[in-house]
C-alpha cells in the first residue's frame, strides 16, 4: 500500500495495468499519455502521433516531417483502490483514429494534386471515372459554347449534376455562365488559344482544375480514382520517413481493398499493376526491380513540391523559429 496516499495502487502497476489493456483490448496504433492523478483514478489519455510538416520560421521552405502529439482520442482509467480498469468504447476510438487520420491524407491529397497536377492530367482519361467536368470541358473545346437548353433537356436529376459542376468550373475561371449559355472563360480561352491538339487542350484544362480546384478534392477523387488513392497513400506513408520508402505491391493492393467493395474491389485490384505502371509513367512512382520482389519509391520532387504547399498543409503544421 502506498502509506502517504492511502492508494493500494500505485502509479507503475496502473501503468501496466493500462498498458495490458491498451495492447489486449485497442491494439498498437494509440500510445498512452501523461497520467492524470485524480483522488479516486489514474487517468491515461490515448493518443496517436500524426505527421507534422516543420518550416522554417519564415515558412519559406519545409525543414522536415516530425511526429507530433494529435488530440486524445480516448482515455483508460484505472481504479486507485480496486485496480479496476475501464476505457473508451472501442468503436468511438476507432472512429476518433479513422477521423484524425482522413484529416491528414486529405491534406495530403489536396497538396499532391495541386503541386503535381500536370503529371495528374497526363493520366489516360478512360482510366478515370468520366465525370461531367470533363464532358463540359470536352464540349466547350469541340463544339463550344453549352446552351441552357441542352442541359434542360437532360433528366432534372443529371441537369442539376452538370451544373454544380459548371459552378466549380467557375469557381477556377475555366467556364462562365453568360447570356444563358455555358462558355470558356479567361483561363479557358487562353488554353484554346495555343495550337495545340484538343487532348492536349483538355490536359491543360484539368491541369488547371487540379492546380486551383484543391477544395474539391472530392471531385477530383471521382475524376483521378485510384491514382490518387495510390499515390496519396504513398505519400501520407512517406512522410516522417527520413527517405523514400519502399512499398510493395501488397500494401497498394491493401489500399484497394479499404476503398473499394463486391465487385468494384476484385476489378480495380486486377487492375492494379496497370496504375501502378501509369502513376510511373507520369513520374509520381517509381519502381525497383531488385533481387526481391518489385517494389515502388516516390519520387523526390514530388514530395519537394508536394511539401511546398504551405497554405493547404497549414491545419497540420508547425513553425519552428
Amino acid at each position: 500500500m502506498n502509506t502517504d496516499t492511502g492508494r493500494l495502487i500505485s502509479e507503475i502497476e496502473a501503468r501496466r495495468k493500462a498498458e495490458e489493456t491498451l495492447a489486449f483490448e485497442i491494439g498498437n496504433l494509440p500510445r498512452l499519455g501523461e497520467v492524470n492523478v485524480t483522488e479516486s483514478e489514474y487517468i491515461y489519455p490515448l493518443e496517436i502521433r500524426l505527421p507534422r510538416v516543420i518550416f522554417d520560421q519564415e515558412r519559406d521552405k519545409p525543414v522536415d516531417v516530425k511526429f507530433m502529439k494529435a488530440e486524445p482520442i480516448g482515455e483508460i482509467a484505472v481504479d486507485a483502490a480496486s485496480g479496476e480498469v475501464s476505457r473508451s468504447h472501442l468503436h468511438e476510438i476507432e472512429s476518433e483514429i479513422r477521423r484524425q487520420k482522413k484529416k491528414v491524407e486529405d491534406t495530403v491529397q489536396k497538396a499532391l494534386v495541386r503541386s503535381s497536377a500536370k503529371k495528374f492530367s497526363q493520366l489516360p482519361f478512360p482510366e478515370h471515372r468520366y465525370t461531367p467536368i470533363l464532358d463540359v470541358l470536352s464540349h466547350l473545346i469541340i463544339e463550344g459554347p453549352i446552351t441552357a437548353q441542352e442541359l434542360a433537356e437532360m433528366s432534372s436529376v443529371d441537369e442539376q449534376k452538370y451544373r454544380d459542376y459548371v459552378d466549380i468550373l467557375a469557381d477556377v475561371d475555366l467556364v462562365r455562365w453568360e447570356n444563358d449559355q455555358v462558355e470558356a472563360d479567361n483561363i479557358l480561352i487562353e488554353i484554346l488559344a495555343q495550337p495545340h491538339s484538343p487532348p492536349e487542350h483538355l490536359n491543360a484544362a484539368m491541369a488547371h482544375f487540379f492546380k486551383k480546384g484543391a477544395e474539391h478534392i472530392g471531385t477530383i477523387r471521382e475524376i483521378l480514382g485510384p491514382h490518387l488513392l495510390l499515390s496519396g497513400h504513398y505519400y501520407y506513408s512517406a512522410l516522417g520517413q527520413s527517405e523514400m520508402p519502399r512499398m510493395g505491391e501488397h500494401e497498394f493492393d491493401d489500399v484497394m481493398k479499404w476503398n473499394y467493395s463486391g465487385n468494384n474491389r476484385k476489378q480495380k485490384r486486377f487492375k492494379l499493376p496497370r496504375y501502378l505502371i501509369q502513376l510511373e509513367d507520369v513520374g509520381l512512382l517509381e519502381s525497383k526491380d531488385g533481387t526481391g520482389p518489385r517494389s515502388w519509391t516516390g519520387k523526390d520532387d514530388v514530395q519537394r513540391n508536394l511539401l511546398r504547399q504551405d497554405d493547404l498543409l497549414a491545419p497540420i503544421t508547425e513553425v519552428i523559429a
